[in-house]
């Protein structure tokens, strides 16, 4: 229908822009850090070698990162015996919508290139993952892994809140590439690569591990809106155990409120500090809070400032863990 020619002008252009509006914002799930959060730390949001996603693609800082990338894909053909990247290229451009959709902010990238960099990020995340935790895989060659120092780089960049892809993407790619191996669960991979990482690759050694990982078991990839959901949702696992428990003691009330540490030993609780137990995993036994320890050094920092604001995006009512004091 041909615009009335009368119209007030400010009529026809908001008109216009309703037309275009989609109701893609409901799927939002991936935004920039709020500038009131930001300023606290500017650096603890900023990937220092690895761009996943829209936000930070193309900063000349992270380019080296760009030529893993493609080697992980060249190396995923090889694997899968495929000379073509097009079955993936068809599958990312289905998945193209949905996926921008899910990023609150502007993207300055074309189709084309938003299509590059979802088949390209995705592929780079899983074939890491299964690298790191099924030997079999990895070029010897491959400087990735043979520098561990690039390890803890790597896991910080993955886990900043504007660095992410959609859970889908990934899952998507995951199951377009799976092998016949105990061990191919995307949620298993991300969550033993998690713990390896701040256990120091001693993570086989530590009994924690096993009850850790079970986690896993309860979390569905379709409940995951990405990468550092899923941190945070094993993050505090253990903590909204203890609140439940803690809820059952107490004819159920809820307890959104935690006491300060002084508050809790004035009132007769006593710390402890847990054996071997992966971070955040706190139990109440016997009278006392048992807590894993660890040094607040920079990338835990950052590890707790981007959950402060992913929490801050949250848009279920339910109690929040990792919060600013």
């Amino acid at each position: 229908m041909m615009p009335d020619a009368s119209a007030d002008p400010l009529s026809l252009r908001l008109d216009e822009k309703l037309t275009h509006l989609s109701g893609a914002h409901f799927e939002w799930c991936i935004y920039r850090v709020h500038d009131h959060i930001r300023r606290q730390s500017e650096k603890a949001y900023e990937p220092e070698m690895l761009s996943i996603g829209p936000y930070h693609r193309g900063k000349g800082h992270l380019r080296m990162m760009e030529e893993h990338k493609l080697q992980y894909l060249q190396l995923l053909l090889k694997r899968t015996e495929e000379t073509s990247v097009d079955r993936y290229v068809v599958a990312m451009r289905k998945l193209r919508k949905r996926a921008q959709g899910c990023y609150a902010d502007s993207i300055n990238l074309s189709e084309e290139e938003f299509v590059e960099m979802m088949l390209l990020d995705s592929c780079f995340i899983i074939e890491f993952l299964r690298k790191f935790s099924m030997t079999m895989l990895r070029d010897t060659n491959d400087p990735i892994f043979n520098m561990d120092w690039i390890h803890p780089g790597i896991w910080r960049d993955l886990i900043l809140f504007e660095n992410q892809l959609p859970f889908f993407v990934l899952v998507h790619l995951f199951s377009m590439t799976k092998i016949p191996d105990p061990r191919d669960n995307i949620i298993d991979l991300m969550i033993r690569y998690g713990y390896c990482v701040r256990e120091h690759y001693i993570c086989t050694m530590s009994p924690g591990f096993e009850r850790f990982l079970k986690i896993s078991y309860r979390i569905s990839p379709d409940d995951v809106k990405h990468f550092l959901g899923l941190v945070h949702h094993v993050a505090s696992s253990s903590v909204a155990k203890l609140v439940s428990n803690r809820n059952i003691c107490h004819n159920e009330k809820r307890w959104d409120y935690i006491n300060s540490a002084t508050e809790l030993h004035e009132a007769g609780i006593r710390f402890k500090k847990a054996k071997r137990t992966p971070w955040l995993y706190i139990r109440f036994v016997n009278g006392a809070i048992e807590i894993p320890h660890f040094a607040v050094e920079e990338k835990f920092e950052t590890t707790f400032r981007n959950l402060i604001a992913h929490e801050e995006h949250l848009q279920d009512a339910g109690p929040k863990y990792v919060r600013i004091t």
